[in-house]
């Protein structure tokens, strides 16, 4: 903390008060005020259902951290991630844009795989660093990797990517090898980064990559900071640490790491509490995409009641947890149905440091700014007239259309099929753009009854804005 000089001291009596009284006990004074180019935090689980904390209804677990996030702050109901799967849906968070504009290919980027995000791509770290922030990442990154089919190209790493430093296994902790990763560095193995630890030893990461969020904002909080940690659980294969593993009530490992998780945000917010910027720091919590179910009931998250898990567009495979926190700013225990999504957030945080949004070529994305506080009412249209287009399948094609209560369905995808060995709630269905599934989610929540003969206006609506979506790849 800076103590002020002592002609500072003479401007202002009121100033003197405040400022002593800070001072006397051990809080910091807040350099700019809440609004100010705030410091923002993501904090994104890797296959975390919606099912999987207490607050959801999990009655094997205790998540009191995250708990408090959602009785602090504003809980959005009809929160999607950007696809069933892990690049893709990272893509769409960093972006602002559809999978489909990736160039990818395919919804899972692999440690061979030559392409990587494209250098041109405008990513919210970059955004960021506009505004004059200090950019950090810990954690997954999965949107590509140097190798020997892209010639050890080091721009597919986090900091030629807008961030400063960035520290994490660069990809799906199942993959191999496996390294932890260190960036600034440099290494023969993965040029402009150095390797850490190879194959990193998982049972602690969770608990590594908290320490290290929390060195960050010590580290910076006296500037303005974007901080992306990427967990790498609970992607199966799970890890948790001696401390918490055969903790949970439930006696799962997987719950154990979702309670590990959980413990490393109530340090992360009391590490901002303590620095004295909890009114300057907002923080959002997601996940990539719902349970990878086919793991087995005892290996994956729940995202019930909704149907499907991981690699399905059903709403058990994209709907997800999504919670703003933001003490002084957003009111306490909102809990919002706009339909919404990680393509929004870039926008969002565009909106609340003041940089326009520049994607390259079409984004996707609008601004749930207004909806954070009414100070950041910049979105003309009409929030709850939105239609959202998902894509699946492998190669990040469109699968579904989504627009108030309605879901359009004009293909269909599960792991779970042929699984007998797995007990599910997702019976194989099929579904095409002139035979589409339409459901009507304010009534069967669970994608159960297919609508579309009942409802020709809207499956006609909705068929026309895929259209509309197609050409603009072009």
């Amino acid at each position: 903390m800076k103590i002020p000089s002592i002609a500072t001291f003479f401007q202002s009596g009121t100033w003197i008060i405040a400022s002593c009284a800070a001072i006397l006990l051990g809080m910091s004074v807040e350099a700019r005020s809440p609004l100010d180019r705030p410091n923002v935090i993501i904090v994104y689980l890797d296959d975390s259902g919606y099912a999987d904390y207490e607050f959801t209804g999990n009655k094997g677990i205790k998540t009191p951290n995250l708990n408090k996030m959602k009785e602090e702050g504003m809980m959005m109901n009809r929160f999607y991630s950007g696809s069933p799967a892990c690049s893709a849906s990272r893509y769409a968070l960093m972006t602002g844009k559809s999978p489909a504009r990736s160039g990818f290919g395919t919804w899972v980027l692999n440690p061979d795989t030559a392409k990587f995000i494209k250098p041109n791509e405008q990513l919210i770290s970059e955004t960021m660093k506009k505004a004059g922030y200090v950019t950090g990442m810990l954690g997954k990154w999965h949107l590509g990797v140097p190798n020997k089919a892209n010639r050890m190209d080091p721009q597919s790493l986090p900091c030629a990517n807008g961030f400063d430093s960035y520290i994490g296994i660069p990809y799906s902790n199942d993959m191999r090898p496996t390294p932890l990763l260190k960036q600034p560095g440099d290494s023969q193995q993965y040029p402009s980064a150095e390797v850490l630890e190879n194959p990193v030893q998982q049972d602690n990461l969770t608990q590594f990559y908290f320490d290290r969020a929390c060195d960050f904002v010590n580290k910076h909080q006296d500037h303005p900071f974007f901080l992306y940690l990427a967990t790498s659980m609970p992607h199966y294969p799970l890890h948790a640490s001696p401390t918490f593993r055969g903790k949970a009530p439930s006696g799962r490992l997987y719950d154990d790491v979702i309670q590990e998780i959980d413990h490393g945000m109530g340090r992360l917010i009391q590490t901002i509490q303590k620095a004295g910027i909890a009114r300057n720091t907002l923080i959002f919590f997601s996940s990539d995409n719902g349970p990878w179910l086919i793991k087995g009931p005892q290996n994956s998250g729940s995202a019930l009641p909704f149907r499907d898990g991981k690699g399905s567009n059903f709403e058990g495979g994209v709907r997800v947890v999504g919670l703003f926190y933001w003490p002084g700013t957003i009111k306490p225990g909102q809990t919002n149905d706009t339909l919404a999504s990680v393509l929004d957030i870039h926008p969002t945080l565009c909106d609340l440091v003041h940089q326009p949004f520049t994607p390259t070529g079409q984004g996707d994305g609008r601004s749930l700014a207004s909806l954070i506080h009414p100070q950041f009412n910049t979105t003309p249209q009409d929030l709850n007239d939105y239609v959202l287009i998902l894509t699946g399948k492998g190669n990040n094609s469109v699968m579904t259309a989504h627009w108030k209560q309605w879901k359009l369905h004009i293909d269909t995808h599960s792991q779970l099929w042929g699984k007998n060995n797995i007990k599910h709630n997702s019976p194989k269905v099929k579904a095409s753009m002139t035979s589409p599934l339409l459901y009507d989610l304010s009534s069967d929540i669970a994608e159960t009854r297919n609508v579309a003969q009942q409802h020709p206006e809207v499956v006609r609506f909705l068929q026309e804005k895929i259209i509309e979506f197609r050409k603009s790849l072009h």
